[in-house]
């Protein structure tokens, strides 16, 4: 007798964001972002999917979560 673990599905959900580049300069405006991901999925996964719609490398940027014009939390890759 074998058994197999699958996975358990996850809807998809839309991720709004903001794209804030380090050096800004006058006259910037925010540019924003949508992904669908999986609630499920890791940071590595969205990551993954930055890089197939906006071209963005794994490790070019930070993901923050932003409350009150304060970081409240760094989520990394590892």
């Amino acid at each position: 007798m074998m058994t197999m673990l699958l996975p358990i599905p996850a809807e998809k959900k839309p991720i709004t964001f903001f794209y804030v580049p380090y050096n800004l300069c006058d006259g910037y405006v925010n540019n924003r972002g949508e992904l669908t991901v999986r609630s499920n999925e890791t940071v590595m996964d969205f990551r993954e999917a930055m890089k197939v719609k906006y071209g963005k490398g794994l490790a070019d940027y930070t993901i923050t979560k932003v409350n009150n014009n304060e970081f409240t939390k760094y989520f990394s890759s590892a």
